[in-house]
């Protein structure tokens, strides 16, 4: 990327962890997890994928929750949504 192109990158980011703090961190875990492979939906047995699947469901609730508890607390607190 261009030097530019990597500032904004950078801010937008930086604000999406401001003020998204919840969503942030499941996403964190989420990479950390070895569903962050794509491939990892392609190897295994069926039972292996059944657990994966299920598992991809539970992050993908876990998400969907921290996101409406960012959003809750923006709407409570806006004016401390963008505080670093």
């Amino acid at each position: 990327m261009d030097g530019w192109m990597d500032g904004w990158f950078y801010l937008t980011v930086s604000l999406g962890k401001k003020l998204f703090p919840r969503c942030t961190r499941v996403l964190n875990s989420f990479m950390d997890d070895d569903l962050s492979d794509q491939g990892a939906f392609k190897v295994g047995s069926p039972e292996e994928h059944a657990g994966k699947k299920q598992r991809y469901s539970e992050l993908k609730s876990v998400v969907a929750e921290a996101f409406q508890k960012d959003v809750a607390a923006m709407e409570r607190h806006p004016a401390d949504s963008c505080k670093g």
